[in-house]
């Protein structure tokens, strides 16, 4: 039995030849990012979510040419660090959201060469230890953008809207971030713009594990009756729990004080902040993917510059209607068309 002759066409085998070599040179640049949020919910949620469009903005897609692994560790610093020995040698950057996942990554690779850290979401970067200095290059191999904004930033918002208020009542979670802030703070009442203020502070225990917050709430309830008589307004913590619906909403559950806040969705939906100065981070989400993106096109750590977020003024005009809280104009002109 004789086989018809198959005639081969050299350019169609040419064509797949070369449609087989690109697609391997894709899978060969297909790049790894590695996530370690320290706890689910905004501001990570936010900022990773910003960062991951910039990076398919800049052409780096999930399943094309992007690989990405993202865990959660509830701010158990051990998790972080067991995750961090068994993943990061597998990843090209690892992106690391929130202090407590960075405490870990500091512990666990701080100038190692060998591993790329971009931050995000951290509260006090230099203080921790993973920058010499913001807006100066990097001398290590970590950088980002940090979350707190400077303390003289909210106090003189503060002074703007309640010109008249004299003490102010602040409750945290007995955690570094907090501490660090809670030390610019009493080095921001000793300048003169400041000195009429004064600040009582107190301490919540930390709870670990992403419900940690709910029960840290509850804490709250007898220390915002005791100091609801005392201060003239209350001010959102610098920490996990500050940032979460139910700080907020136990605040002005126990107390009819106005409340300043931190966070965007404090004031954007109503979690009961009447006014606040927060950072922007979908801007900063969008910076840490430009620094990811140059980290994955070969450029050294070095170069990228860690950098302070952008501050963004807000009104909730429902809440503030209901203690009868009004705004002089050069508030409502700073904060534009953020009035919710």
């Amino acid at each position: 039995m004789r086989f018809p002759h198959l005639a081969i066409n050299p350019f169609s085998l040419l064509a797949t030849l070369v449609i087989l070599l690109f697609s391997f040179s894709v899978q060969a640049e297909s790049k790894k990012l590695l996530i370690l949020d320290s706890q689910s919910g905004d501001p990570y949620d936010a900022a990773r979510e910003a960062m991951l469009e910039e990076l398919e903005a800049q052409g780096f897609q999930i399943k094309k040419n992007l690989e990405v692994k993202r865990f959660t560790i509830g701010n158990k610093i051990g998790l972080g660090l067991r995750l961090l020995r068994t993943e990061a040698a597998k990843h090209d950057v690892v992106f690391v959201n929130g202090t407590m996942a960075n405490k870990a990554a500091h512990q666990f690779g701080f100038n190692d060469s060998r591993y790329k850290f971009v931050f995000c979401s951290v509260t006090d970067p230099v203080g921790s230890g993973l920058v010499a200095a913001l807006n100066q290059p990097s001398t290590s191999n970590f950088t980002g953008i940090s979350y707190g904004l400077p303390v003289d930033v909210r106090l003189k918002f503060l002074n703007e809207v309640l010109p008249e208020a004299k003490t102010i009542g602040l409750i945290y979670a007995d955690m570094p971030q907090s501490i660090s802030y809670i030390g610019w703070l009493k080095a921001a009442l000793k300048k003169p713009e400041f000195s009429h203020l004064n600040i009582i502070f107190r301490k919540i225990p930390f709870v670990h594990g992403d419900n940690g917050h709910i029960r840290m709430a509850r804490l709250m309830e007898q220390q915002i009756d005791e100091l609801s008589s005392q201060v003239d307004a209350f001010i959102t913590p610098s920490d996990q729990l500050g940032t979460k619906r139910e700080y907020a909403q136990v605040i002005t559950q126990y107390s009819n004080k106005p409340l300043m806040g931190l966070s965007e969705k404090e004031i954007s939906e109503g979690w009961g902040a009447h006014f606040g100065v927060y950072p922007d981070q979908k801007r900063s989400g969008k910076i840490a993917g430009e620094m990811i993106t140059r980290l994955f096109n070969g450029e050294k750590i070095q170069n990228i510059t860690p950098v302070s977020p952008a501050a963004v003024y807000g009104i909730n005009q429902e809440k503030s209607t209901k203690i009868k809280l009004d705004y002089p104009d050069s508030v409502l002109s700073k904060v534009g068309g953020n009035l919710f």
